[in-house]
């Protein structure tokens, strides 16, 4: 693991200097990460924000010079707090570059993998996530869910689409990504398994909430059973609690058979 001393040094050649040695810093920065007082030697200093910005949103730049300033983007965002976030995901090109990467058509899951990382980071804080979505995050990121191309990310995926989805314009948004309303209730059904189930069963809340139709085909996507099994597993609390509230929101669309009769023993009041 690399020394504060190190990674500092990384910073200060990552943003001055030569073009070249610029670039060969930032993939190492890339690599290696940051701690908290590295970020904000990047996030404090609007030259150093700029730049990742332009090299994320320049057409000039390459695929792999975006990937690393995406990288570390990402790294700052994650080891800081809400208002570092805010400066990094309203700095001009940051959001949108990220967006492209999470579009990268070619066979690149690393790029594909930063933009993930990146978006989720920087819409922790609330105050990014109108912008993303109007830089087109939950839309690509529901396509991403839909067409099971996370790149080893769906949990930081679908946390992302769970708080876009509560942004205005995010849940359509959302629906629009993943290929239409019925096409997002049977990803997010097909999501809900394993660390990512939580956020999958959150973002279906806002999908269906509005739509007695989709709330059918939520129930015949199989979304009780995936829900009564998180339920009686070993979810975490706020995740019970989130199931539970899809339950009852589900229960007009289950059908009236007697093997439904038992199912009120999991709607319990929280």
């Amino acid at each position: 693991m690399a020394t504060h001393e190190t990674r500092a040094a990384v910073v200060e050649m990552a943003f001055g200097g030569c073009e070249e040695a610029r670039a060969e810093a930032m993939a190492v920065l890339a690599l290696i990460g940051m701690g908290e007082a590295e970020a904000a030697e990047v996030v404090g200093r609007e030259d150093r924000v700029s730049r990742l910005g332009k090299v994320l949103g320049s057409q000039g730049s390459t695929l792999e010079a975006k990937v690393n300033a995406g990288a570390v983007v990402e790294a700052a965002a994650a080891v800081s707090g809400a208002e570092a976030r805010v400066v990094l995901g309203t700095a001009e090109g940051v959001i949108e570059g990220l967006v492209a990467l999470l579009e990268e058509k070619g066979n690149n899951a690393r790029a594909v993998r930063v933009g993930i990382r990146g978006l989720f980071a920087l819409c922790l804080a609330k105050e990014n996530r109108p912008r993303a979505v109007s830089a087109g995050a939950a839309a690509a990121l529901a396509r991403r869910v839909a067409e099971g191309g996370c790149a080893g990310e769906p949990e930081r995926a679908l946390a992302a689409v769970e708080r876009l989805c509560r942004t205005e314009g995010g849940r359509d948004a959302v629906v629009c990504g993943a290929g239409g309303g019925a096409a997002a209730v049977i990803a997010l059904v097909r999501a809900m398994s394993g660390r990512a189930a939580e956020h999958a069963a959150g973002a279906l809340v806002a999908v269906v909430g509005g739509s007695e139709a989709l709330q059918v085909e939520a129930v015949r996507a199989g979304a009780m059973s995936q829900l009564l099994m998180m339920v009686q597993g070993g979810c975490s609390e706020r995740a019970k609690r989130k199931a539970q509230h899809l339950l009852k929101l589900l229960r007009s669309a289950w059908p009236t058979t007697d093997s439904m009769a038992n199912s009120d023993d999991f709607l319990r009041p929280y």
